[in-house]
């Protein structure tokens, strides 16, 4: 899973994805997607590799094993809180408590480092 703060930059990345890597399968899913939920669906039944999303899909789906990336984690759109959801799409089934997140960043805030001490100290939590 790949989340993006604004759908343009969503989707001039899958143009430049579909380019780099045309054998690739992925899906982009945003809130003006009207096939939206089939497209998540797909990711699901793995007919996709990849899916590229905003912060649409920062809760109410589960996918097993998976990786969670964020661009541009210091954008506004993305709250303490909504990294935190954001991170929490991985490591969601009982074989998948090591799945990766990783934030990447122009310049490393008070969101980003609000939302890793949270998500360290919930984590820390877990194992007790």
């Amino acid at each position: 899973m790949i989340f993006f703060p604004q759908i343009p930059i969503m989707k001039l990345f899958a143009k430049q994805l579909k380019k780099l890597y045309p054998s690739l399968k992925f899906v982009d899913v945003s809130s003006r997607d009207k096939y939206r939920l089939e497209k998540v669906q797909q990711f699901r039944d793995h007919k996709a590799q990849a899916i590229l999303t905003t912060t649409i899909l920062e809760r109410g789906v589960t996918f097993k094993k998976v990786s969670v990336i964020v661009l541009e984690a210091q954008a506004r759109e993305f709250s303490k809180t909504s990294l935190i959801q954001i991170a929490g799409r991985a490591g969601r089934g009982k074989d998948s408590f090591d799945d990766p997140v990783h934030f990447y960043y122009r310049y490393y805030n008070q969101q980003i480092r609000l939302a890793c001490e949270e998500i360290k100290y919930l984590n820390r939590q877990a194992k007790k």
